[in-house]
């Protein structure tokens, strides 16, 4: 059962679920974000989870009927470069259809999906030596992307930031139970994509 509970974590927090999950709370927050239109609000999340989630884990999918891949978790990291290939491919696409939409979409959406770019580089480069927790590179960024979402507009950040340490402490040991990465993992993922999240400032107001 705990066996089923940690894998049941890791999934609900797949990297590719978490840029939806991060511009859905932008959205749902008490800022100016949150006066967007409701069917406007649908729309762009709908585009972000088809394109950003749905879409790559399509590829992963067919990575694996192809014998490409061994898991559709991919646990190997000698695996792991194609689908990290295939995220950026799409992230790109996901950043070029929102600058390409009726309305402007703010730079702290815009920004999600470029250090999420900048983040897969780098564990592409790091993958051949290093297994890097990517699970955690992903709640990492969310604490670092709401953290400055907060401070922008003013926005009391104490209980939605202890909630979302609280979170990506449950992932990181769900991730250790599975033996799928050691600590050094855990914690070298959370760390950059806190430092990752937390430098979206600097694109934000560029």
């Amino acid at each position: 059962m705990t066996n089923i509970f940690q894998k049941l974590i890791s999934i609900v927090f797949h990297p590719l679920l978490l840029p939806t999950y991060t511009v859905l709370y932008f959205f749902i927050a008490p800022s100016y974000l949150n006066l967007y239109p409701t069917a406007l609000k649908q729309a762009i999340l709908l585009m972000i989870f088809l394109s950003s989630f749905i879409a790559p884990m399509l590829f992963i999918l067919i990575l694996y009927n192809l014998n490409k891949i061994s898991t559709i978790q991919i646990y190997d990291a000698k695996e792991r470069h194609i689908p990290f290939i295939i995220s950026f491919i799409f992230n790109t696409i996901t950043f070029l259809i929102l600058l390409k939409l009726p309305i402007e979409i703010p730079s702290i959406i815009l920004c999600v999906f470029v250090v999420v770019n900048i983040n897969l580089l780098i564990v592409l480069f790091l993958n051949r030596n290093f297994k890097i927790s990517t699970h955690m590179i992903g709640m990492g960024g969310m604490v670092g992307y709401l953290f400055i979402f907060h401070v922008i507009n003013n926005i009391e950040f104490v209980s939605p930031l202890c909630i979302l340490l609280l979170l990506a402490g449950v992932v990181g040991t769900s991730r250790l139970k599975l033996n799928i990465h050691n600590s050094a993992q855990i914690y070298s993922g959370f760390l950059l994509g806190l430092i990752s999240g937390l430098c979206s400032i600097f694109i934000v107001f560029i």
